[in-house]
């Protein structure tokens, strides 16, 4: 359909007789047009979908209908039907699946927005084996790791909880801080399920300076004893403080001035990672705004001494999360401090 320009040029002819003589003058009067309103419907935007590994035989679809008064759905090339968003399927087949969404305006109706996800069996594959790691006491803020990686898997690396990514093998570190650190590998399958990863945990200690003058008294965070206990059940929207528990193994006071919680990632079942479907809420203690004295050979619970204690919350996911029933996860403890 050719659009119409949104100005037209009408000619009116007005005659005047002269004589036996006719004369015709042409006078020319704008005119303008409305616009043409559009007929098309916007595709809809996806915004939640399956996330990887693919192994839940359930799956939640959330979109954005982009101004469609309705919306219709189809899975696995089955027949439209009216749906609304979220839109989820309860207990499907292994293999290969496509759900479509359009938007739709009486008879009216968008293009195809489509998903394809392949459902496998949730078997992880074997963990990599760490060959090299650096010292469990170092002054080198370089790190080395050369890992086995089993036949045909992929790997991915995650420094300090810095979140999953693919890695090169050996994986190198350069110009790492003072203090401790946590280095993690773990094998990936082609179905994008993850094994149980490897870790090597290690402490950057300060250097002696060039004067021969020691640097003051390095943290002491590696010999610290520390353990938690979360006593509340967990469910989506639902938390609960962990109970912090700071032990001083030593003959002196120890003042901790930074702690932090991190939920170790893959600790838990199969889909029901602890990166994404937990919330951790630090202790001041992590900014270093406080600090706590633990006196020598005794140990200290958060909340003390204007110290609070973490907070761990499931978070309330619009996708499906029954892979974390009867989960548990498990968390790590970093701290530091002078004596």
């Amino acid at each position: 359909m050719r659009r119409l320009a949104s100005r037209a040029l009408h000619v009116v002819i007005i005659a005047a007789c002269g004589g036996t003589a006719g004369v015709a003058a042409a006078q020319i009067v704008p005119h303008t047009l409305k616009p043409t309103p559009s007929l098309r419907v916007t595709r809809p935007v996806m915004t939640t979908v399956p996330a990887k590994p693919w192994i839940s035989r359930n799956a939640t679809f959330v979109w954005d209908k982009r101004g469609a008064p309705a919306s219709r759905c189809s899975l696995d090339r089955r027949r439209w039907k009216d749906c609304v968003s979220p839109r989820a399927y309860r207990n499907l087949a292994l293999g290969t699946h496509v759900f479509r969404v359009r938007g739709v305006d009486g008879s009216r109706r968008s293009s195809v927005n489509r998903f394809t996800w392949t459902i496998a069996r949730g078997l992880p594959p074997a963990r990599p084996v760490l060959d090299e790691t650096p010292e469990a006491n170092t002054i080198s803020t370089d790190a080395i790791f050369v890992f086995d990686v089993p036949a045909g898997m992929k790997h991915e690396c995650t420094l300090d909880s810095s979140g999953w990514q693919r890695c090169s093998n050996p994986a190198v570190y350069a110009g790492l801080g003072v203090g401790a650190h946590t280095f993690c590998v773990r094998s990936v399958s082609a179905a994008g399920i993850p094994s149980t990863p490897s870790c090597k945990s290690w402490f950057i200690h300060s250097p002696v300076d060039p004067s021969g003058t020691p640097t003051p008294t390095p943290p002491v965070s590696a010999a610290l004893g520390i353990t938690g206990d979360l006593p509340t059940t967990l469910a989506p929207g639902v938390g609960g403080t962990v109970a912090v528990r700071i032990t001083n193994p030593f003959s002196i006071p120890l003042t901790v001035t930074a702690l932090t919680i991190t939920v170790v990632p893959g600790s838990s079942n199969l889909g029901c990672d602890g990166s994404s479907n937990l919330r951790v809420e630090q202790s001041n203690l992590a900014g270093g705004a406080v600090s706590v004295v633990v006196l020598a050979g005794g140990s200290v619970v958060l909340p003390a001494q204007g110290a609070t204690a973490p907070r761990v919350t499931m978070r309330d996911l619009p996708s499906n999360q029954d892979a974390c029933k009867g989960a548990s996860f498990a968390v790590s403890y970093a701290a530091a401090g002078s004596g």
